[in-house]
């Protein structure tokens, strides 16, 4: 498919005229058919399923979409490369019970001081967060 002449997307279909591979930019999905030529799923290039399709005596009933890819679970602590920043003085404290072996410790007020982590997200949906720290010491 062209739009102003520039190649969108291309397909490629079987000989029964089901499209078996779509191509649009980088991302390719591939369909796969039943016997009876119901589409049964969707996979991306290398294989991973993105929707599955349920019939009911030959009639559609249900599609499920795979999940999100994002991870179920992100550990961010202050070792984490890249996810972590402060302004102002921290200290740093090694203890073996910590996550990454140490912590950021900063005696006081706040002064203005802060300490950020980021955590990489691909898609806008809802997520719990939680944080915990130690007020004093260990």
């Amino acid at each position: 498919m062209r739009l102003s002449g520039a190649l969108q997307a291309s397909y490629t279909h079987n000989a029964r005229g089901e499209r078996v591979k779509k191509v649009e930019g980088t991302a390719t999905t591939v369909y796969h058919y039943g016997l009876n030529g119901e589409l049964l799923a969707e996979t991306d290039g290398a294989g991973a399923t993105a929707r599955e399709y349920v019939y009911l005596e030959g009639v559609p009933l249900a599609q499920f979409a795979s999940p999100a890819q994002d991870p179920a679970e992100q550990v961010r602590d202050n070792t984490t490369a890249g996810a972590f920043t402060v302004t102002g003085s921290w200290s740093t404290v090694s203890y073996a019970q910590a996550i990454g072996g140490n912590y950021r410790r900063r005696a006081g007020g706040s002064n203005g001081y802060t300490a950020t982590w980021t955590i990489p997200l691909t898609q806008s949906a809802g997520y719990q967060v939680y944080a915990y720290w130690r007020a004093q010491g260990r």
